[in-house]
């Protein structure tokens, strides 16, 4: 940033300089600016004190006439004398007179000569004044021209400011269509990563799926290899050690016991693909009956729960950590297997006909989810009543199922496991778990479509519960 400096200039300065050396105080002394900057940054121009200046002028005048006065001799007496006592005096006034001429004839001489050397520095102050006031006259003409050279430099400063200024602004509107130039190649760019970052997760998903599918298929191969094994080591014993006659019946009863558990490894890969994974079920499990269990108050020490078509055992797991003791039931033999292999305790049997070697009030809850749609009438309304009969007082059931008051369920979704029967509406299966004689029963609706709801009239409120409501339910049975 540019900066100025002003002279400033005193009257009492100038006049000490012009008394000290008048010779060497010339108009020249101030043409070059550049020179005497220094000096006269010392210096500052201060308005002349006219009321000051003039009271001095007459005090000067009133001492002169003073000594004017007092020097001439006195040709009568002061009017004091007019006065009593001093009128006594007045006949002897010329005497008095030429007495005080006499006395007083060398002070009249002083007063004289003081009066002819005030008049003398009277004129030499006029002429003093008048070259002051000749320099100082020059003084503010230099400055003028300093002044002029200022304004001059004032204005190429200005102009120099406008010139910044105006590039400045330039460089502001370069900059701007720099920095939209570069946030469009960063744009493009940016989607361009995306739109590859997007393919590469889609193909580590892809992968990822493919993953999986190879490990469902080498599980399914392992059960059944292992199923395949136990088949051979059956028929290798029956040939090794009994007659023929018990030789064919042992056999038959493998090849039925193979015709049963032939889908087993399949069900368990499929489980494994379309049911989901462990811990996201123990979840929602968890979510949706684990304060159903602790309001029973249930003596863990000695508890037992039941879980009919248990499968992989999430349930049994989520039983297992609250405190209680839980027993799995399962036709499934690779599943079964797979379960107590996970420190599970699961009986390989039908469920009814475990249910019925159990004795009367010894359970405290039985549940079963998403068996019910496999098995045929009878069998759901005997498995209920052996459910009522070996429950506790204070005991509970639930059986969870797929709920087709939601239409995608019912008419697309529950036909995605081919091993389902057909539907079955909450007000059947509650009226049967009546008809078993429970007392109690209700309805519990279930995992509605997320993020789908519609509100509005009548007709979108029964759209959004027709296609976007529950998609299961569970009926919930109390002896009490």
């Amino acid at each position: 940033m540019l900066e100025t400096h002003t002279p400033k200039i005193t009257i009492n300065e100038i006049s000490q300089k012009i008394k000290l050396n008048p010779q060497k105080v010339t108009s020249s002394t101030f043409n070059n600016i550049e020179i005497k900057s220094t000096e006269l940054n010392q210096i500052q121009i201060e308005p002349i004190n006219e009321q000051e200046f003039q009271h001095q002028v007459n005090e000067f005048e009133h001492f002169t006439k003073l000594a004017l006065e007092r020097g001439k001799v006195r040709n009568s007496l002061p009017k004091s004398f007019n006065n009593f006592p001093r009128l006594i005096f007045k006949p002897f006034a010329s005497l008095l007179l030429k007495c005080l001429s006499y006395v007083f004839k060398d002070q009249r001489e002083v007063n004289s000569n003081l009066f002819q050397t005030l008049d003398t520095l009277k004129k030499q102050d006029k002429n003093l004044l008048i070259y002051i006031k000749s320099n100082y006259t020059k003084i503010y003409s230099i400055f003028d021209k300093n002044a002029h050279f200022l304004n001059e430099i004032k204005n190429k400063v200005n102009q120099l400011i406008e010139e910044v200024r105006q590039e400045k602004d330039k460089n502001i509107v370069n900059i701007e269509s720099n920095n939209r130039i570069l946030q469009k190649q960063i744009n493009e760019n940016f989607k361009k990563n995306q739109w590859e970052i997007e393919q590469i997760k889609l193909f580590i998903g892809q992968l990822k799926t493919n993953n999986n599918d190879l490990i469902e298929k080498n599980i399914y191969l392992h059960k059944t290899l292992n199923q395949q094994e136990e088949i051979i080591k059956s028929l290798v014993k029956i040939i090794n050690n009994e007659d023929t006659d018990k030789k064919l019946s042992r056999i038959e009863n493998i090849n039925k016991k193979i015709n049963n558990h032939r889908l087993d490894s399949f069900y368990l890969a499929f489980e494994n693909k379309f049911r989901g994974d462990r811990e996201d079920i123990k979840t929602v499990l968890k979510k949706d009956y684990s304060y159903l269990i602790e309001n029973l108050n249930i003596n863990k020490a000695d508890s037992l729960f039941i879980d009919v078509g248990c499968g992989r055992g999430e349930w049994l797991e989520i039983v297992q950590e609250l405190g209680y003791q839980g027993i799995g039931v399962d036709l499934n033999q690779v599943m079964s297997q797979d379960c107590n292999d996970h420190g599970l305790n699961v009986i390989i049997s039908d469920c009814v006909e475990y249910l019925q070697s159990l004795e009367d009030n010894s359970v405290d809850v039985v549940t079963g989810f998403h068996i019910v749609e496999h098995l045929p009438l009878e069998v759901i309304l005997n498995l209920f009543r052996q459910c009522l009969r070996v429950l506790k007082t204070q005991g509970m059931v639930i059986f969870e199922t797929p709920n087709p008051d939601n239409v995608l369920v019912g008419s697309r979704n529950f036909y995605n496991d081919p091993t389902h029967r057909n539907p079955i509406p909450s007000s059947t299966l509650a009226f049967m778990l009546e008809c078993a004689g429970f007392p109690k029963v209700e309805v519990l609706n279930l995992h509605p479509i997320p993020n789908h709801s519609l509100t509005g009239d009548e007709l979108a409120l029964r759209f959004s519960e027709y296609f976007y409501g529950c998609q299961d339910y569970a009926v919930i049975g109390f002896l009490h």
